[in-house]
């Protein structure tokens, strides 16, 4: 790890030395930068760590050299009296610039609109430009330099790299990596044992999510159906009013529901469980709606079963340890005292779950109870 180490300082100043001594007018780098990370992710995926790190480096260098480049195209072209009599109106600009061949400056202009439209940039060529200065960062570049250290060991190297994408994660190409970025970080403070930061970074995660975990009329709403002791069939109104359609944030439910549970937390355990099941039926609802779009399975035991035709969503349940969860609500929402909805859903689990493992679970959590007195019957 040493080498690596010294291997990564030698190519840091390696860049710093080169864009130092770099000429006074930016050139436009020959290679593109995506081109070269996609270089550094196939080296990660192949284990070939050293290679993986000095790719995403010198990725992250020609995005500085073509952020550099960029400014002087636009400094230069933005400078002449007709440029600037048009203010800073964004079109008004990039019109004056097409009427005067400025076709660097052009280019550049419209891809970003492209990419980010107009709009965006409040229709301000300043904001443009100013975005161009701090779009030099590569937050993926500096995810795979993380993931190198990570699978080297060198965890704190690994949350430096992973703290800067993340405080750089506007400029991610997918806003949604920056998810997978904190789900590293958590992980990496968890196998710290530092708890604190393990739930800091799911509730970053989770602090995005205004629709559902940060709506508190929602949730109250949800934990209400769930507890309420005069709602005859509490599973069948809880699958029927409510949807969570929020995949991002599916493992940070579970995740942060085991973390609250293990800690004795349990109404924050219970409402964020309750997400992760009304999450993981919701996809699973689309899913099935989307091939068999005339058929209705919002009741549970219908949709569940009919979901057994598709070998992949099986194997979807099985990765994300739906049934695990489902089970593990209906324990802890019947030590909460939420009878009626816990044993509806164990019930509506018993009679949908293909895996003997956890029909047999559900037995044992009866043994004292036979469970024809719950209506339960075999597959």
């Amino acid at each position: 790890m040493n080498k690596l180490k010294a291997f990564a300082t030698a190519i840091i100043l390696c860049f710093c030395t080169a864009t130092f001594l770099s000429a006074k007018e930016p050139l436009r780098p020959e290679e593109k930068d995506y081109d070269v990370l996609l270089t550094a992710q196939e080296m990660l995926d192949s284990m070939d760590y050293g290679g993986a790190l000095k790719m995403a480096m010198h990725a992250k260098n020609i995005r500085t050299q073509l952020c550099a480049w960029q400014l002087f195209i636009l400094e230069k072209e933005l400078s002449p009296a007709a440029v600037r009599s048009k203010g800073d109106y964004l079109p008004d600009v990039l019109q004056i610039l097409k009427e005067r061949n400025s076709f660097d400056a052009v280019q550049i202009i419209s891809s970003l609109i492209e990419k980010k439209t107009d709009l965006f940039f409040d229709y301000s060529m300043k904001k443009l430009v100013s975005y161009i200065s701090e779009k030099k960062a590569y937050p993926e570049a500096d995810f795979i330099c993380g993931k190198v250290y990570q699978f080297e060991g060198e965890y704190e190297m690994a949350m430096q790299f992973y703290d800067a994408a993340v405080k750089n994660a506007d400029f991610l190409d997918i806003p949604a990596e920056k998810y997978e970025i904190l789900y590293q970080m958590a992980y990496l403070a968890q196998q710290k044992n530092d708890n604190a930061e393990y739930e800091k970074y799911l509730l970053m995660i989770l602090a995005d999510d205004s629709l559902y975990y940060k709506n508190t009329v929602f949730c109250n709403a949800v934990m209400r159906t769930i507890s309420s002791p005069a709602e005859k069939e509490p599973l069948k109104k809880f699958f029927s009013l409510y949807r969570v359609d929020s995949s991002n944030y599916l493992r940070a439910y579970n995740l942060i529901s085991k973390y609250y549970l293990e800690y004795g937390e349990t109404q924050k355990a219970v409402t964020a469980m309750a997400l992760s099941v009304l999450s993981a039926f919701s996809k699973i609802y689309n899913v099935v709606h989307i091939r068999e779009p005339y058929g209705n399975y919002s009741d549970f035991e219908e949709l569940f079963i009919k979901m057994q035709e598709w070998e992949d969503i099986t194997q979807w349940l099985q990765n994300n340890a739906v049934w695990e969860t489902f089970i593990s609500f209906a324990e802890l929402t019947e030590n909460l005292g939420y009878r009626t909805f816990s044993e509806q859903l164990f019930i509506a689990v018993y009679n949908s779950c293909p895996e003997k493992y956890w029909k047999q679970k559900i037995e044992l959590h009866f043994h004292n109870r036979p469970l024809n007195n719950f209506r339960v019957s075999d597959n």
